[in-house]
């Protein structure tokens, strides 16, 4: 068959996606940050998706928050995964490594004030706003998309991160930039995946990792 395939990493597409079918003036830089099991971004900069050398830009999960903190899944410590992510959050509501909890069962524990899956949430959430600060000072973007299943906990956790943010923004006498939930919600990927079909063929060019 002559039908090409293409392959990118699920919030590169993401971020495609609130790019391509967004609203003129569009914002530049865009981060989109995803947040599940694993936590992401992709990122476009100059109407291009940003990939890196290799490919492996927006790999901010495995951004160090805290030297010698706990086990991440990349075998690193201290990643920001191993603080936002699912799977922290669910070992620190039940207290065994490495549980999963759905996001539907983390939020049914907040429905029912669990202290334990609050204050978890919490935490995560203030970890979540040191990671916007530092994609903030990285990319000075014009907008911070937040998307991925784990926004669906809703305020816990990202009114905790939004706090933390305003008080490095007071303390540095900055403006946040413009931060939002995804135009897509649980969509997100799968209009991003349309996205990038779109991007690829008006920018064939700027884009090295399609595979015929």
């Amino acid at each position: 068959s002559d039908l090409r395939t293409l392959v990118q990493n699920d919030y590169d597409v993401a971020a495609l996606g609130e790019h391509e079918f967004g609203e003129a003036p569009l914002p530049d830089p865009l981060v989109y940050l995803g947040l599940g099991v694993g936590v992401g971004a992709g990122v476009i900069v100059r109407d291009s998706l940003f990939l890196g050398t290799e490919g492996f830009a927006g790999e901010v999960g495995h951004s160090i928050l805290q030297l010698d903190g706990p086990q991440c899944s990349c075998g690193r410590k201290g990643c920001a995964e191993a603080f936002i992510g699912q799977r922290a959050i669910s070992t620190r509501i039940s207290g065994h490594v490495d549980d999963l909890l759905s996001v539907d069962t983390i939020r049914g524990l907040l429905v029912r004030d669990d202290g334990a899956t609050a204050l978890s949430v919490r935490r995560a959430g203030r970890y979540l706003g040191v990671l916007i600060q530092n994609l903030w000072t990285s990319f000075n973007p014009g907008r911070i998309v937040l998307g991925g299943p784990l926004c669906e906990l809703g305020p816990p956790l990202l009114d905790a991160a939004h706090t933390c943010l305003e008080g490095y923004a007071r303390d540095c006498g900055l403006q946040l930039p413009e931060i939002r939930l995804a135009r897509f919600g649980s969509r997100s990927v799968a209009i991003g995946a349309a996205a990038l079909v779109k991007h690829v063929l008006l920018r064939p060019l700027a884009f090295r990792f399609g595979v015929p």
